[in-house]
């Protein structure tokens, strides 16, 4: 990726300068041609001298590139800040690549996204693209990716078409449950509550949750996810002073892999149900895991002879 990436980028950032210098030094490898940063403003004089680190990593820009910035003066939050940049970036560009500030790509990743934004492009089906695969190097085929009902977004790609699909209020959502229409998109009944409670929590108590809302603006729109075949992005903001993010959940920060050139594609879009289940009972395996470990105080034990 000599020549640059045509691909535009946003990376929004906050606060955390030694995660930031790794996920920008990833992105400066791959000279994308038009850069976005998103960067937050402090709450307080502590965080606010960690946010001026953090401008002046994110504004070491030696390649030829477009950049666009937005340095905000106070503290925006998830809904106004988070949902508002990504609203930015795609009400400027019709494609392009996300980053949070603790998320480390290959540069294998970008090449993919490259290929996946321009081969759907105009395919109303596919809504996201990850960057994560967490099937610990199992796969159900030779392909090289997946098509899922579950997005994460811890490195992912997108298109304006789809994100003018979001509805951070989820109008649909109670008329959804009253025609019971989650069975029909999840017809395992451990998956489906697990992700009803998602929404619901999502719906009723916590309007930040805007991960949340896109994976139901996905389903609610009958859309899919890619899911690469090989783990492309390393989530490496595992700490106590993470907003979703802490020690306990550090089990999803899985090394990245190979994923071999040219891509296998599926022949069809189908919905891998299979690989979702597996998915799916990974992170319930481990729900069960972390609800126990906090509830027998053995965590806080642990955190306490680690401090």
């Amino acid at each position: 990726m000599e020549e640059g990436l045509d691909v535009p980028v946003l990376l929004i950032t906050f606060k955390r300068p030694e995660t930031t210098t790794k996920v920008f030094e990833a992105i400066r490898k791959a000279r994308p041609k038009k850069l976005f940063i998103f960067s937050d403003g402090p709450r307080n004089e502590v965080e606010k001298k960690k946010v001026e680190e953090v401008r002046k990593i994110v504004s070491k820009v030696d390649w030829d590139c477009e950049v666009k910035t937005s340095f905000q003066k106070t503290n925006l939050g998830m809904v106004i800040g988070v949902l508002g940049s990504i609203s930015w970036f795609f009400d400027n560009v019709e494609e392009g690549i996300i980053f949070d500030d603790d998320c480390v790509p290959t540069q294998e990743f970008f090449k993919f996204c490259s290929e996946m934004l321009e081969k759907y492009r105009d395919d109303e089906r596919i809504m996201h693209i990850c960057g994560s695969n967490f099937q610990r190097g199992w796969s159900r085929d030779k392909y090289s990716y997946y098509f899922s009902k579950h997005t994460n977004a811890w490195g992912w790609a997108s298109w304006r078409r789809a994100r003018n699909k979001y509805d951070g209020k989820m109008r649909y959502y109670p008329e959804l449950i009253k025609k019971k229409y989650l069975v029909d998109i999840f017809p395992n009944i451990l998956e489906r509550k697990y992700m009803e409670k998602n929404f619901n929590d999502a719906y009723y108590r916590n309007p930040g949750a805007i991960d949340v809302k896109w994976t139901f603006a996905v389903i609610a729109n009958n859309g899919l996810s890619i899911v690469p075949s090989k783990n492309l992005v390393r989530n490496i903001g595992f700490e106590e002073t993470s907003t979703n993010t802490k020690p306990i959940d550090s089990f999803f920060s899985l090394s990245p892999k190979k994923l071999d050139f040219p891509l296998m594609h599926p022949p069809g879009v189908i919905h891998d149900r299979k690989s979702d289940w597996r998915f799916m009972s990974w992170i319930l395996r481990h729900k069960i895991k972390k609800h126990f470990l906090l509830k027998s105080g053995i965590y806080k034990i642990f955190k306490t002879l680690k401090s």
